[in-house]
């Protein structure tokens, strides 16, 4: 089995990442997170820790991802895609 390259782990990162936020989408936020917005600080420490890491893991969820960001606006109130594209 070979290794994956960064930019591969980084998009299973995100990959991973993306089916807990699915999760939410379909049996709610864990009661410990009054709501979206509360567990970001969560969110982002389950991405890569290195910059270049982490941009290419934002990247990759806004490139993949845009119906479950959509789904997350409306059902959450929280513009998650407009947090990603935040510096």
């Amino acid at each position: 089995m070979t290794t994956p390259t960064p930019t591969k782990m980084a998009q299973q990162m995100a990959d991973a990442l993306m089916r807990t936020v699915k999760g939410y989408l379909g049996g709610g936020l864990p009661k410990v997170y009054k709501n979206f917005k509360a567990q970001m600080t969560d969110f982002y420490a389950d991405l890569p820790w290195d910059e270049e890491g982490q941009k290419i893991a934002i990247q990759h969820i806004l490139d993949n991802h845009g119906d479950t960001l959509d789904k997350v606006k409306l059902q959450f109130k929280f513009d998650l895609q407009k947090d990603l594209q935040s510096p």
